[in-house]
């Protein structure tokens, strides 16, 4: 789905502001796709620059996968190595701590459902 704020006829992608969004991408939760419209459809009569809101999603999705993918290199790291610090005879296994961390931020990513606005 292409998303312009001009008409077709006169829209050119190298010189004109344009957002893509892939519909594909959804299909692991296709349930997610009406919100996602509804809320471009609401922006859009509230005069919103949706753009701007495409453009702020595409960026928080980056920086989720950014910081998912920090928390699973170091788990996955972690798995090699014994991170085991005793604290007053208490061992803290670290290992599963970001192991745990690494699959609750994939679980999270894989919901496909956008955030409201």
């Amino acid at each position: 789905m292409l998303i312009i704020d001009r008409d077709f006829a006169s829209f050119d992608p190298r010189e004109h502001a344009h957002a893509v969004i892939v519909l594909d991408d959804y299909l692991a939760d296709v349930d997610s796709i009406e919100p996602l419209l509804q809320t471009l459809a609401s922006k859009t009569r509230r005069g919103e620059d949706v753009l701007a809101y495409l453009q702020d999603m595409a960026k928080r999705e980056k920086q989720r996968e950014q910081a998912e993918g920090g928390a699973a290199a170091t788990a996955r790291l972690a798995s090699y190595i014994e991170i085991k610090p005793q604290i007053f005879g208490v061992g803290i296994d670290l290992k599963a701590i970001l192991r745990d961390i690494a699959d609750r931020l994939s679980s999270r990513s894989h919901s496909g459902a956008p955030a409201a606005p």
